[in-house]
């Protein structure tokens, strides 16, 4: 938790970052307690911080490699369930602590996913005992307060197993191209769904702190961006380009008009609070607005979207180091052109 709230403060002197060196220390300790073969909860929990850490600054592949084992570490902690038990206060309070912690991995385990590639999660692909054994976290009923930190978590495991299925839909489609399309519509009708609950249930001005939201709109970017690519065969395909296009555009506004306070200072940011996710729906969002501004009607708006969205990830990057790579990664997608209006609306 420690190496988490460890800003990257700048070096002058070519040493490493503090934030840096305390990562490849507790790296180091963790290969030592796996070499000895000590295995326990905290220390999968720890594990699972480390992730996240690797996930928050853009630590890529350390992050794709660390939730293998993480993964791993978590199916060899979990024991098989006992039939006809009757657990007592401290088993029900571990148990519980379980069901957090798989539902922690997950969440991180697609996310790393859809930021890796097309091949599968990890915990797609786990035997079915132990999601049995690790049920996911429980949906927060009416009479319960539903903008608890408990409640939000929920919903960001249900946002990331949507999330997971996109990304299933998408990499590996079946031949029946109109079922594709109709499994992929349930999809987004649900993620709809569920970010007009999660809309309702937070403030509006934690909705940029909201994780669950972040995923939503990252499943729907990967939607509304595969439905403008490829050849358009027949009438229904023309259809999904023609509502994908549309939606894609209102999407980036509401990203863009989502980060677009606190980069013009109207709101106070707390960058310790910013999810990892938004981060790289902010740069995603921004890399397509990038790609897409020949084809934009409106060129200022288009400068005017990836004015907001450059300037969110500059400003994070003083907090999350993953931001200054994605500026570094657009900047060198993005013609002289693009940049000087960029810089010119500033």
């Amino acid at each position: 938790m420690s190496l988490l709230c460890t800003s990257p403060s700048p070096s002058s002197d070519g040493t490493p970052l503090k934030c840096q060196s305390a990562y490849l220390q507790t790296k180091g300790w963790m290969a030592v307690i796996e070499g000895l073969g000590i295995i326990s909860l905290p220390i999968v929990q720890a594990r699972t911080l480390i992730t996240l850490f690797e996930v928050a600054h853009g630590f890529y592949p350390a992050a794709y490699l660390s939730i293998g084992t993480t993964v791993r570490a978590a199916e060899a902690l979990t024991p098989a369930p006992s039939l006809g038990a009757s657990p007592s206060t401290a088993d029900e309070a571990e148990r519980n602590e379980v069901v957090l912690l798989w539902g922690a991995i997950r969440v991180l385990d697609r996310y790393i996913t859809v930021r890796s590639g097309p091949r599968p999660s990890l915990t797609r692909s786990l035997p079915q005992v132990v999601h049995d054994s690790n049920p996911t976290v429980r949906v927060p009923s009416l009479e319960e307060n539903r903008s608890s930190p408990l409640s939000q978590f929920s919903r960001m495991v249900d946002a990331s197993a949507l999330l997971d299925s996109i990304h299933n839909v998408l990499h590996n489609p079946t031949s029946e191209q109109a079922f594709n399309v109709e499994e992929m519509q349930l999809f987004v009708e649900t993620l709809h769904s569920l970010r007009t609950l999660l809309v309702e249930e937070i403030d509006e001005a934690d909705a940029i702190y909201s994780g669950a939201l972040d995923l939503c709109h990252t499943g729907l970017l990967l939607v509304y961006e595969n439905g403008t690519t490829g050849l358009i065969t027949d009438g229904q395909i023309l259809t999904c380009h023609v509502h994908a296009t549309l939606s894609l555009s209102s999407l980036l506004t509401t990203i863009t008009d989502t980060v677009s306070p606190l980069v013009t200072g109207i709101e106070p940011v707390d960058l310790d609070r910013l999810p990892p996710f938004i981060m790289y729906l902010v740069y995603k969002a921004a890399r397509i607005v990038t790609e897409r501004f020949r084809l934009e009607s409106d060129s200022r708006e288009a400068v005017r979207k990836l004015r907001i969205l450059r300037g969110f990830l500059e400003l994070g990057s003083a907090r999350w180091l993953c931001c200054r790579r994605y500026l570094d990664l657009l900047n060198e997608d993005t013609t002289p052109r693009i940049l000087k209006a960029v810089a010119a609306d500033q």
